[in-house]
């Protein structure tokens, strides 16, 4: 228990430091009621359990006894339908680790303590986190470990070299159902890169049919001067390529700029130039309509777009605009 404890505290600790000194709180947003910290509220929390916990990508159970046990069933039965991670954890890890906590009594307390962790891993997943399985991962490891040992233990107690190969073969089987390249899906994966990785596309070109809004950031790294700051509208928190400094606005996960208290695009315009927003690009790809403010929040950034934006470049129904003086019109209260 030492060294796992050390070994996190050496991995982590930084993370937990710096959430620290930026917001005040080492595990922000979470414990919010508990802990306090900066940039964060009530309503914060409220977003992030109903959009997160109840609305989000995962299938909901109840944070009860009957719950818990439901995950584990959705974890073997209905990986896809959990957070997009359409691999899932496979069957026999999750039921292999199972089983060597249910059938093994004598085994080395690496293991014990491999299981401790796992199950401590899997009930804070279950409480505090959106129920997806890539959240997991890190003591997927643990239970493969588990597995391992389960087979190996049953293995030996087998003296009939005929049932020693069934569960040989038995396993093989298994995992190759359980390969990457039996999946359908996976395969047809493999096949939309092959263009790509035979020279056939450019790397632009391939990144375009993958990230919608990779043209908008190749104009922003190019075109923008190096002192531009970019709002990124209602956009969630993932801004891979995006070479200039940025702020997200997806007001389930930032309270930095809470649209709810803002009456009109001029007051949110003066609002963002001190924070030194520059440019804003407005990508309507996501939108949060379980949140209790989104109508009003998506007519305020649209109303700055009208009303106090300059296009500058235009992707589908994304754009990328300079916030400059606004109209008369910005003036108007759209609270509903």
């Amino acid at each position: 228990g030492t060294v796992y404890g050390l070994a996190g505290l050496v991995v982590a600790g930084p993370w937990y430091l710096r959430s620290f000194l930026w917001t005040g709180n080492p595990i922000w947003p979470f414990a919010y009621n508990i802990i306090g910290g900066r940039n964060w509220d009530a309503l914060g929390d409220e977003y992030y359990y109903k959009e997160s916990l109840l609305e989000g990508y995962a299938l909901f159970v109840p944070q009860t006894p009957v719950g818990l046990l439901q995950s584990f069933i959705y974890l073997l039965t209905r990986p896809a339908e959990m957070g997009g991670y359409a691999g899932g954890l496979g069957v026999v890890v999750p039921l292999g680790a199972l089983g060597a906590g249910a059938l093994v009594r004598r085994a080395p307390r690496l293991l014990w303590q491999s299981l401790l962790v796992c199950a401590g891993f899997y009930l804070m997943w279950f409480a505090f986190v959106s129920h997806q399985l890539r959240f997991l991962l890190p003591v997927v490891p643990l239970m493969a470990l588990a597995a391992a040992y389960l087979f190996v233990w049953l293995y030996g107690k087998v003296h009939w070299r005929w049932l020693q190969a069934g569960l040989l073969m038995g396993l093989l089987v298994v995992a190759f159902l359980e390969w990457p390249w039996a999946s359908e899906g996976e395969r047809a994966l493999l096949a939309s890169r092959i263009p790509y990785l035979r020279g056939q596309m450019s790397r632009d070109a391939w990144l375009d049919t993958q990230i919608d809004v990779m043209p908008l950031f190749r104009y922003a790294n190019t075109q923008l001067p190096a002192g531009a700051r970019i709002l990124l509208l209602p956009y969630e928190d993932r801004t891979y390529y995006l070479d200039r400094d940025y702020i997200w606005g997806n007001p389930m996960s930032q309270r930095v700029i809470p649209f709810e208290r803002f009456s009109t695009a001029a007051e949110l315009a003066v609002g963002l130039r001190r924070m030194g927003i520059t440019h804003i690009i407005d990508n309507p790809t996501l939108v949060y309509e379980g949140l209790r403010y989104w109508q009003h929040d998506r007519a305020l950034m649209l109303a700055l777009r009208d009303q106090c934006g300059k296009p500058l470049y235009r992707q589908g129904g994304g754009i990328l605009y300079a916030l400059s003086d606004c109209t008369s019109a910005a003036g108007e209260s759209i609270r509903q």
